[in-house]
């Protein structure tokens, strides 16, 4: 019995450890790593949800679950500075104010210019969003389309959306739910967050917009080039079960509370009590009245009543 519960704590173990820390460092990387006990990264306002946690029972965010497992991994400090632009976050890149920036815009040479892009990280699709009431039958539909960045960014066809400027989700989403548009592309996993966050039953996510993924990278200044390691070494050694939600897509099915069954019976004992109680205070109030009735001193309290038989004619 002892051997089999040491078992199990060794292989809790094991996978805890294989999640949270990676194997030895080689020289350049663990140089790195000493070098730069906290690391700056740029990161877009527009995606903001992704770094930012709306509420603890939500998973994670994506962003904020990466950063916070290879700080783990790394014991380094891992500081997000905001940027407005694409334009800014190349600059902050360029001038060394950030070591890479975490969400970059479409890549093209120019960009490139600005450092190299690491390995792909993690896997995303765009999605679909509309709205239950609308139907996408139209020819001219006014389609918004978020712009992602990254690589492969959705071809923007119609007029409507060539003539809008950029706009954060936040408003796109708003567009959508006043129906001046009647669908939004935009990252999945950037989706579901918007659709909870907004409370309105009436969004849906309906379908993808393409069968190829895209992937999510970093943009990494070439003064930096040993992140490049550092961070396949940590992807690598990253046991696949125990960072199994890590990268999830967040369309898990959430388990049903198990509050609501509770509350239910509660109300329905408190009712049958309050019923019972109304039920037992009427009977013995009409058994009271029976017995007041039936007492002698009642009786002798009635007036004679005349016998029709020795009545006088």
């Amino acid at each position: 019995m002892h051997r089999f519960i040491l078992k199990k704590v060794f292989i809790l173990c094991s996978v805890y450890v294989g999640l949270t820390y990676a194997g030895p460092f080689n020289a350049a990387e663990q140089s790195w790593i000493d070098a730069h006990p906290v690391v700056r990264f740029s990161i877009h306002e527009k995606y903001a949800p992704y770094l930012n946690q709306a509420n603890q029972q939500e998973n994670a965010a994506p962003f904020k679950a990466l950063i916070s497992k290879i700080e783990e991994c790394t014991r380094q400090q891992y500081v997000a500075v905001w940027r407005k632009s694409d334009h800014e976050g190349l600059k902050q890149l360029s001038k060394g104010d950030v070591d890479f920036i975490i969400d970059p815009p479409s890549i093209n040479d120019h960009v490139l210019q600005f450092g190299s892009l690491s390995e792909a990280i993690f896997w995303g699709h765009d999605a679909v969003v509309t709205k239950n009431s609308s139907k996408l039958d139209s020819p001219s539909l006014k389609i918004a389309y978020f712009d992602r960045g990254l690589e492969n960014t959705p071809s923007i066809f119609n007029d409507y959306a060539k003539d809008k400027e950029t706009q954060s989700p936040d408003d796109l989403m708003q567009s959508l739910i006043k129906s001046d548009i009647e669908a939004l592309v935009m990252p999945i996993r950037l989706a579901r967050r918007l659709i909870q966050e907004t409370h309105n039953s009436d969004l849906k996510i309906d379908g993808l917009y393409s069968r190829d993924p895209f992937a999510y990278r970093w943009l990494i200044s070439d003064q930096d080039a040993p992140l490049h390691d550092v961070l396949s070494h940590f992807l690598n050694d990253l046991d696949p079960i125990a960072s199994r939600q890590l990268f999830a897509l967040g369309d898990e099915p959430k388990p049903k509370s198990n509050l609501l069954p509770w509350l239910s019976a509660i109300l329905v004992f408190i009712v049958g009590g309050v019923m019972l109680y109304q039920l037992q205070k009427k009977y013995f109030h009409q058994k009271k009245l029976l017995l007041s009735c039936c007492t002698p001193r009642n009786w002798l309290k009635r007036p004679m009543q005349p016998n029709p038989l020795f009545s006088q004619p």
